[in-house]
């Protein structure tokens, strides 16, 4: 979507608190991504408005969404832009998180790896970025062990499948 950052910027200039405004415009884009009739209201022409504003109200109600996200998605609606509220929400994320000092982190290894651990890798990459760390952890067994860590664009390889690509690399070259 062309205009993401721009309709993101709007979006946090906009609320009272960003975290809770967040959270809900994340809810919506799960409704709209999981109901069909959901995006449908949201994006066919076919409804009109008083019909839209109804259907998004019922469902803005039932998951407490505030006054303030619901016309800023109703925005995004009259603006034909509802279709990228993924992106929106994305680039509202990375916008929050760089205004509070904070960055994402993405942790792969081939086995669950405990809290006491991804502490450990939070204050070992706060020390590296100088930032405070969000982390998601995922499972890929196809590493056999060891982590990789995934920080922005920057990726860190302590795999064992990385260390074995590595050999293979220095081997080709004799």
């Amino acid at each position: 979507m062309k205009h993401a950052r721009k309709y993101a910027k709007m979006f946090l200039n906009t609320v009272e608190d960003p975290e809770r405004a967040l959270q809900e415009l994340a809810v919506l884009n799960e409704i709209k991504v999981q109901s069909a009739e959901f995006s449908s209201v949201l994006l066919s022409p076919v409804f009109t408005r008083q019909e839209r504003d109804k259907a998004f109200g019922a469902v803005c109600g039932q998951a407490g969404i505030s006054e303030q996200t619901q016309k800023f998605v109703r925005f995004l609606v009259d603006e034909g832009a509802v279709s990228g509220l993924a992106e929106v929400l994305e680039k509202a994320m990375a916008l929050y998180r760089e205004r509070k000092n904070k960055v994402k982190a993405t942790v792969l290894s081939p086995v669950d790896i405990d809290a006491a651990a991804v502490e450990r890798i939070r204050t070992a990459l706060a020390r590296i970025t100088g930032k405070e760390v969000e982390i998601d952890t995922e499972q890929d067994p196809a590493l056999i062990g060891g982590l990789l860590v995934k920080v922005g664009s920057r990726m860190f390889d302590a795999s064992i499948k990385g260390q074995l690509r590595l050999l293979k690399e220095e081997l080709i070259k004799g």
